[in-house]
């Protein structure tokens, strides 16, 4: 496949992960996933503090607030949900430029690379 070729594939690539991204970290298309683990996380500390914190039911409510706080900061980190989109979508890359299947290893590292370096580019100090 010539060159011109290759570099459209990967930037689509990086440009439909990009979009997917960015729609999941700031749009509002996807704010009401953000706000139902926002919410989430908000449950287990209410319940977290209203629990004794000798018993059981304290380390399960820490715990569960724990997991949802790391669900909320990776929907909001583009390095974080890039890396997970960009993996999804590398088979299509390498199916269409007919690369060997090992390039599926160093292909999202380096696309959500630019996926995060490109959604600081566009961001505005409101989406942050």
């Amino acid at each position: 496949m010539p060159v011109f070729e290759t570099l459209l594939v990967l930037t689509m690539y990086v440009l439909v992960a990009a979009c997917i991204t960015r729609a999941v970290n700031h749009d509002f298309v996807f704010e009401w996933l953000r706000l139902f683990v926002d919410r989430r996380a908000a449950i287990a500390l209410e319940s977290a503090q209203a629990a004794d914190r000798t018993t059981v039911d304290y380390v399960t409510y820490a715990n569960r607030y724990n997991r949802w706080t790391v669900v909320g900061d990776f929907l909001v980190c583009p390095y974080c949900l890039g890396f997970w989109v960009c993996l999804a979508l590398t088979p299509a890359p390498i199916l269409i430029l007919g690369w060997s299947w090992w390039t599926i290893t160093a292909l999202p590292f380096a696309a959500s690379h630019l996926v995060g370096i490109g959604d600081r580019l566009v961001s505005n100090d409101d989406d942050q």
